[in-house]
């Protein structure tokens, strides 16, 4: 993948952060799906992506006739993805997962089977750009909160790591995996403690 500062700078992703920011959600979504297309693991482009889908959807004031033919097609969208999972065609799996979220991008549930898709594959960073924005929708959110912990802390963001956990067990006091990523960054951090208060032999 090129450089994260040359994505950045790339004239079709510029383009659709000015799109977004004149509330163009429609035209910000093209840009920001096309570039992903080509560079599916440039997080932040799937971050704005998902969030112009949110405000578009909330422009939209979708007839009853409208609301049952998208509810249709998440269903066989969702049976399609369910298919190719277990076939371990898990590319084509997060495809459908990403229209799914497209049609529904307020749907924590929906979100979440594709986050947990990006994790299976090895996606690590677009799983956790995912469950991000779960948090955002619902941050009570038990199984993205805990999924999230444990990839913080996988990753070593042991700072995210431990907030997360501590929110989880703020909302789940006998969360044994929230306690466990806690007990382990303070032994992490007593063992890098004792290795800095080493001093060399005279």
């Amino acid at each position: 993948m090129e450089q994260k500062s040359n994505l950045e700078n790339n004239e079709f992703y510029q383009k659709g952060l000015q799109a977004l920011k004149k509330n163009n959600y429609g035209y910000a979504m093209e840009l920001f799906h096309s570039i992903l297309e080509r560079y599916p693991e440039f997080t932040q482009c799937r971050h704005y992506l998902l969030k112009a889908a949110r405000q578009n959807q909330k422009l939209k004031k979708s007839s009853l006739l409208k609301l049952v033919l998208i509810k249709t097609t998440e269903l066989i969208l969702d049976l399609k993805a369910a298919y190719f999972y277990l076939q371990n065609k898990f590319n084509l799996a997060i495809k459908l997962r990403e229209k799914i979220v497209l049609l529904t991008p307020e749907n924590a549930s929906a979100l979440y089977k594709l986050a947990a898709l990006f994790h299976k594959s090895g996606q690590t960073n677009n799983a956790i750009v995912v469950l991000e924005e779960i948090i955002f929708i619902d941050n009570k959110n038990l199984p993205a909160l805990n999924l999230l912990a444990r990839l913080y802390f996988q990753d070593k963001n042991y700072e995210r790591a431990k907030t997360t956990a501590s929110i989880l067990l703020n909302i789940s006091p006998r969360n044994l995996e929230a306690e466990n990523i806690i007990k382990n960054i303070s032994a992490l951090h007593t063992i890098e403690k004792g290795f800095d208060e080493i001093k060399p032999t005279t």
